[in-house]
């Protein structure tokens, strides 16, 4: 199984998440970030997130069975990177969307490697980063059938 970006993943138009999913607890939130903070420091071509695991349904739609919390991370960090464009952009921000803690700890997060970044504007910043979550974390998808034959 070939490893992928996670945007490829998300950007499955037929992809589905349970109604009620959370990101990885606050800890776990943390520790992502700065895996993904060093990666990046260290030139890394990619940061490999693990195994999601997607079962195959009606009409070519993928619900996820394993990775769940993976995911809404992803997306919510992604989220978050993009929402921080638009309002250096715009000057405005967008409505927030995503759970709240998650929320609040990313945007402190980036917040802080922003400040501390030196020799760098907040936008190149914030698309380096875009641009290595969407293209840079990694994980290995298995898809299994609709229905699983037992033996």
């Amino acid at each position: 199984m070939p490893c992928e970006p996670i945007s490829h993943l998300l950007s499955h138009r037929r992809l589905q998440f349970p109604t009620r999913s959370a990101p990885l607890r606050d800890h776990e939130l943390r520790l992502f970030l700065s895996d993904v903070y060093d990666a990046m420091q260290n030139n890394a071509y990619d940061y490999f997130f693990g195994c999601i695991i997607l079962m195959r349904g009606t009409n070519n739609t993928l619900s996820v069975k394993d990775g769940r919390k993976r995911l809404v991370t992803i997306a919510t960090l992604l989220g978050r990177i993009r929402a921080k464009l638009y309002t250096l952009m715009l000057g405005k921000p967008p409505r927030q969307r995503g759970p709240r803690r998650a929320i609040q700890i990313i945007d402190g997060f980036l917040d802080h490697v922003i400040a501390t970044t030196p020799h760098s504007s907040t936008e190149s910043t914030l698309r380096w980063w875009l641009s290595f979550v969407q293209d840079g974390v990694t994980v290995v998808t298995a898809t299994a059938p609709r229905t699983v034959q037992r033996r």
